[in-house]
């Protein structure tokens, strides 16, 4: 839908703005989690998510079609068939699906493997909700600031510097994990953590964004599957990484640099590939696309 309402800086805006939404709600679900279940039955937290669903289900058939009637697909086998064609062909394509999988690989690994890192390594394990939340609201800010710079320095320039960065930081978070055999002071090694899962976001924003740009003919298609395979394949990868755990930081540090390094070399050849460039305009830089074949 974002695709179809928006293009370009303003299009990458829009998924930051997004994904700040988002990543607030960990904030709340906790708190409301545990607040039924004080209230009451657990079983009262299974209702809400009937009542939510119903809620969601109500809303959607509110929702206005974003895709003018003429561009619209049918829902056949061979239709379907050609649009997947069309997305995996599009040049660059599939380089940014393995960036958006590098990087989400990493990021789910965290997401499931904080609370036993915490606990383990820092014995913060009574602090976790809160530290979850802090480190929720960071990447948060990281989300809407990425929506706001994107639209003065250009969305593949804005990619280019966040996979410069996410390098940077999982290399920083490696240096200090091997300086101190895997067990660094918490207040050190939080804000290493912090800037690589922001830079690892606002990076997976910008590809997914860059990514759809092209795709304006079969968005629906795109959007599922740079969301469905980098989620899968991502999910197996980041369970790879969870069972290398021995009670320090290292293999996860060790793992987000792998994955940013493989993703940043395939952020280069997704650019490269579907002719991405940036065009000065005065003193703002607007990203360009060539056409296929242009």
């Amino acid at each position: 839908m974002i695709r179809d309402a928006f293009q370009g800086e303003e299009m990458a805006r829009q998924m930051s703005n997004l994904m700040a939404v988002f990543l607030l709600v960990p904030m709340v679900a906790p708190s409301l989690g545990a607040a039924m279940v004080a209230l009451g039955s657990w079983r009262y937290a299974v209702w809400m998510c009937v009542a939510v669903g119903a809620v969601v289900f109500a809303l959607s058939m509110r929702l206005p079609a974003t895709l003018p009637p003429e561009q619209r697909r049918s829902l056949n086998v061979r239709e379907i068939g050609a649009s997947w064609k069309m997305v995996f062909t599009t040049p660059g394509m599939i380089a940014f699906l393995a960036a958006l999988t590098f990087s989400n690989s990493v990021f789910l690994s965290y997401l499931a493997s904080s609370e036993n890192l915490f606990d383990s390594v820092f014995d913060l394990g009574d602090w976790f909700p809160v530290i979850f939340g802090a480190m929720a609201v960071g990447l948060a800010v990281g989300a809407i600031t990425n929506g706001r710079v994107v639209r003065r320095v250009g969305l593949h320039r804005m990619l280019a510097v966040t996979s410069g960065a996410f390098v940077g930081a999982s290399a920083l978070m490696l240096g200090v994990a091997l300086l101190t055999d895997g067990v660094p002071p918490f207040a050190l090694f939080a804000p290493l953590m912090l800037a690589a899962l922001m830079t690892v976001q606002v990076t997976m924003i910008n590809a997914n964004t860059a990514a759809m740009v092209p795709l304006g003919r079969v968005a629906g298609s795109g959007a599922a599957l740079l969301g469905m395979v980098p989620m899968v394949v991502g999910s197996l990868i980041g369970s790879l990484i969870d069972r290398q755990f021995d009670g320090t930081v290292t293999p996860l540090s060790a793992a987000f640099l792998v994955a940013a390094l493989l993703a940043f070399v395939s952020i280069r050849v997704a650019t490269r590939r579907s002719g991405a460039r940036t065009v000065p305009r005065g003193r703002r830089t607007l990203a360009a696309v060539s056409p296929p074949g242009a």
